[in-house]
């Protein structure tokens, strides 16, 4: 089993599947750091395919920047 894998499966739907993976995402980022985690990691870790992550953010870039808040100013 990979080291971001979990035991279970997720089944959400709509704004609470994209909530999860920020969550998600926010943890494996703080945990390995962001340039240590993909797309295919965070899926990995959700029990989803990457398809299931770029649908909600297309890129990690832009995942990232959704974890970031808005710009200031």
């Amino acid at each position: 089993m990979s080291k971001y894998m979990t035991k279970r499966r997720i089944t959400v739907k709509g704004e609470d599947k994209r909530a999860l993976i920020l969550a998600k995402s926010l943890h494996l980022f703080n945990k390995h750091g962001v340039e240590h985690v993909g797309v295919r990691d965070i899926a990995r870790a959700l029990n989803m395919r990457p398809g299931h992550i770029t649908y909600y953010f297309p890129d990690k870039e832009s995942l990232v920047l959704e974890l970031a808040g808005p710009a200031p100013g």
